[in-house]
């Protein structure tokens, strides 16, 4: 399992003085995703830090509710998409039954701005993409009530400059071979760009894949 490198850049005005001296305080976690997998790895991870000491998962929103006020983690990890329910609405829905708590926003193929994730309430977004080291650090500053911001991101990971040109002509409505003509490429490559956009979404069609751009924040 491995999830971006991030670190604190400032800390929310709830964290105690005393929550500062213990960065190793006991803590646990809900892990909020349909993905087994993605639990599985969470827990795996869990029973590798001492500090961790409970990591409960739910599969969908109502579930995540029950979890979040029966054990009272202090820090949810939720995924941006789970079934058809919004991270950034299960977030703030979490974040209105305990304050504060903290709650990490995550995907494995998609990203949220600093300022996408804030406006839902959580203190950051992580990718179950990189090291255990890194989630498990990301974990212990959310606890302490830090605000994180995603370390320098390779070129790998975010869409590039093409790949937004062609979204952007996406959600206006051009076609294919409009979209070859407007930006001088081949119909093929388009194709290319279009398929990646599909796979990076999870989308089925072009109205799927607009309406999940818009909203994680990649068509703003």
């Amino acid at each position: 399992m491995n999830v971006r490198s991030y670190k604190p850049v400032d800390e929310r005005q709830t964290v105690r003085k005393e929550q500062e001296q213990e960065p190793d305080r006991p803590m646990g976690i809900l892990v909020v995703t349909e993905h087994d997998i993605v639990r599985c790895g969470f827990r795996l991870l869990s029973a590798q830090v001492p500090w961790i000491t409970r990591c409960v998962g739910a599969r969908s929103a109502a579930e995540a509710q029950l979890l979040w006020n029966r054990y009272e983690p202090a820090v949810a990890i939720v995924e941006l998409f789970v079934g058809e329910a919004p991270g950034t609405e299960i977030c703030r829905d979490l974040l209105r039954d305990r304050p504060h708590a903290s709650v990490l926003l995550t995907s494995l193929t998609e990203r949220l701005s600093p300022a996408a994730a804030a406006a839902a309430g959580a203190c950051g977004f992580i990718s179950t993409g990189a090291s255990a080291q890194e989630i498990a650090e990301a974990i212990r500053a959310a606890g302490l009530g830090k605000v994180l911001a995603p370390a320098p991101r390779s070129s790998c990971g975010p869409l590039s400059a093409r790949q937004r040109e062609v979204l952007r002509l996406v959600a206006a409505g051009a076609t294919n071979s409009q979209i070859a003509d407007t930006l001088c490429l081949s119909p093929h490559t388009v194709k290319g760009h279009t398929t990646e956009l599909y796979r990076r979404l999870r989308a089925r069609n072009r109205a799927e894949a607009v309406n999940l751009a818009q909203r994680v924040g990649l068509l703003v």
